[in-house]
């Protein structure tokens, strides 16, 4: 029978927690044997699978589903649940890994990477260079003192003259701001004599065409009742139309009409005929 190693139990854990983890459990000393066996089924470290999710997580999308992207960056899923919910696992580890179902090696591998310290080695120190300075003589003290004086006031000499062009440029802006304003207090003083001119000449003028016409009365209509007269003589008759309010007020102007001669016959009949408009 061939011989079971002690790995073969955890071979299932390869590239989910790191290799040290796995020697522990499986009661070995160093973690040789451990890489040997993951880098025989080519399978990525626990290391390289973090790193690489971690760069997938800061462009990937939210809605993005666990499984989908473990399969496209070949981790495992787990692993990749794990680093996505990295800060919520430390925080409260038991509460999270019941709800996304994380194994109990990887919650631990992850753990143990919070409270892990970052190991490096501390850069050398650059060699100092030695520089051997020669002593400064009396003379050479006095002549850079010199010469650090004149710069002094060279430089104090041009901060002056740099003050008062600020100063003069100021004054100039002032000045020209002052014009511009009275030259617009002047052009708005034109502006509004000008409208007060054209309102008066307007006034003018509307008082000039103004010419009041008085409207001539309109004769109202007065609505008569039409009233036909027949005069009979014999077998001749004659009718008059005459326009009265009523049969009375017909029948006399029928009667100051008969004094005519040219009218003959008496009067037989007066009848209504309808509306007369006078």
């Amino acid at each position: 029978m061939a011989r079971k190693s002690k790995i073969s139990p955890y071979l299932h854990l390869l590239g989910r927690i790191p290799d040290q983890q796995i020697a522990k459990m499986a009661g070995l000393s160093q973690s040789a044997s451990v890489q040997a066996q993951r880098k025989k089924l080519k399978i990525n470290s626990f290391r390289e699978n973090f790193i690489k999710i971690e760069k997938a997580l800061k462009k990937m999308k939210k809605n993005v589903l666990d499984e989908d992207a473990a399969k496209s960056l070949d981790v495992p899923v787990e692993l990749f649940t794990a680093v996505r919910h990295y800060e919520d696992l430390i925080k409260n580890p038991q509460a999270v890994s019941k709800k996304y179902k994380i194994d109990k090696h990887v919650l631990q591998a992850m753990l143990d990477k919070s409270t892990h310290k970052k190991s490096g080695r501390k850069k050398k120190s650059e060699s100092t260079k030695v520089s051997i300075k020669k002593p400064i003589t009396k003379k050479s003290s006095t002549k850079k003192e010199k010469v650090k004086k004149s710069s002094a006031k060279k430089e104090t000499a041009k901060k002056s003259s740099a003050k008062k062009e600020k100063v003069k440029k100021s004054s100039a802006k002032k000045e020209t701001a002052k014009k511009s304003s009275t030259k617009k207090e002047t052009a708005k003083k034109s502006s509004t004599k000008k409208e007060t001119a054209k309102k008066s000449s307007a006034k003018k003028e509307a008082k000039v065409k103004r010419k009041y016409t008085k409207r001539q009365p309109v004769q109202k209509s007065v609505f008569l009742q039409a009233y036909e007269c027949t005069f009979t003589s014999g077998e001749d008759f004659m009718s008059i139309f005459v326009n009265a309010s009523t049969f009375a007020e017909a029948a006399a102007k029928v009667e100051s009409i008969q004094t005519d001669k040219s009218i003959k016959g008496r009067l037989s009949a007066i009848r209504n005929i309808g509306i007369a408009v006078q």
